[in-house]
């Protein structure tokens, strides 16, 4: 749920910021920032775009299912 969500984006950025720090990179506060900004961007697009599309898959497969029954009762007579 939402402590599995926020333990994720804590490992993304500690492993970011490990990365960062390992291959020598200067680190300020503003760097940082960005970073931590980047990710939650990212996460929030991912979700909501996930969540979208799930919606709207599970609303044409509700769509598609009454039509196909609407056909069988027509065709039935």
């Amino acid at each position: 749920g939402v402590l599995a969500g926020v333990l994720a984006s804590v490992h993304a950025a500690l492993i970011s910021v490990t990365t960062l720090v390992m291959t020598g990179t200067k680190l300020s506060s503003f760097s940082i920032f960005k970073l931590l900004l980047i990710l939650m961007t990212i996460r929030t697009t991912f979700c909501y775009n996930l969540s979208m599309s799930m919606q709207m898959a599970a609303d044409a497969r509700v769509s598609l299912d009454r039509i196909q029954v609407f056909l069988e009762k027509r065709f039935q007579r």
